[in-house]
């Protein structure tokens, strides 16, 4: 099955390359590190590297979401849209410095992978936990975010400390 990235099965080798790379091999540091083949034209990437970009594109994808339902009402934020603009300015600063700083395997990436991974549970503990509210964050698209969001929080930060620990010993 050609999985290139003009392939229909492309984002399906992804998710399945990881998977694969995390199940065959032992669960010890070299995992998050390990390259994976992307296309037979030579595209590698490393597990952290995927579900780091999984991760950041579901929480994107929240934000986006909570910018059409006014999270900052939900949340009683200041600055309504403009305010909450401000607020992911940084935010999304932090993410492209880290894609491109994992990219080239620095300590500095796998500490930001970490820090989104965290980022990456905060939709569902703040939306389906301590801040539910009727009507919000409740449509089929947004659960998937959210859960799918919680998987790829957690195993980016489980994927980043494994590699920081690699780093160590």
């Amino acid at each position: 099955m050609d999985l290139g990235v003009d392939s229909p099965y492309f984002s399906y080798g992804i998710v399945m390359g990881v998977f694969k790379s995390l199940a065959v091999k032992p669960f010890n540091s070299c995992i998050a590190t390990q390259e994976i083949q992307l296309s037979k034209g030579g595209l590698f990437m490393t597990a952290l590297e995927i579900v780091y970009l999984l991760n950041v594109t579901l929480l994107l994808l929240h934000e986006i979401e909570s910018a059409y339902v006014k999270e900052w009402e939900i949340l009683h934020l200041p600055g309504k849209i403009t305010g909450f603009l401000l607020l992911h300015v940084p935010i999304l600063l932090l993410f492209f410095w880290g894609a491109v700083e994992l990219g080239n395997g620095t300590t500095a990436g796998e500490i930001i992978a970490l820090i989104a991974g965290a980022e990456g549970l905060l939709p569902f503990f703040v939306h389906k936990l301590l801040v539910k509210r009727k009507g919000y964050f409740e449509s089929t698209a947004s659960n998937v975010i959210i859960y799918l969001n919680l998987l790829t929080g957690l195993a980016s930060a489980i994927l980043a400390v494994l590699a920081l620990i690699g780093k160590i010993s």
